[in-house]
């Protein structure tokens, strides 16, 4: 009967402890956001390769576009109402249709330099067959 007693008690506290332990496990998925959107604008495309930087015209309450070195993602978004889209060359220079990524209209481009290049010295440059107003987001 001793015995008896004392297996009981032993599987019921085995049972708790157990029960204690999974209700110590997370019941859903943490999850990590993105950064958080700093800054935003718009800039005009035209026929000539334009640095980002040199064109931008910044949202109201936005932040300045970033000096030195990017470190969320630079968003392009061409709006679909625009009748041509844009092309990107994210890594600077004389930007040309050969050279650079062609974003279409109601589509977007993303880049992310992870920090190693300047947006002051080498920012991304763009052109346009027409005049779209396209949207920035870093």
């Amino acid at each position: 009967m001793r015995a008896r007693l004392l297996l009981t008690g032993l599987i019921v506290m085995a049972v708790l402890s157990g029960a204690a332990a999974l209700a110590q496990q997370p019941t859903s998925k943490v999850y990590t956001l993105p950064p958080p959107i700093i800054g935003q604008g718009n800039i005009t495309a035209s026929s000539t390769s334009t640095a980002i930087n040199a064109a931008i015209t910044l949202a109201p309450n936005s932040g300045a576009f970033p000096v030195g070195t990017l470190i969320n993602p630079l968003f392009v978004k061409v709006p679909a109402s625009a009748a041509a889209g844009i092309t990107i060359c994210w890594q600077g220079g004389l930007c040309t249709a050969a050279k650079g990524e062609y974003i279409s209209p109601s589509e977007q481009g993303q880049w992310r330099s992870l920090g190693t290049q300047n947006m002051t010295t080498n920012p991304p440059t763009f052109l346009s067959t027409g005049t779209p107003t396209v949207t920035l987001e870093w």
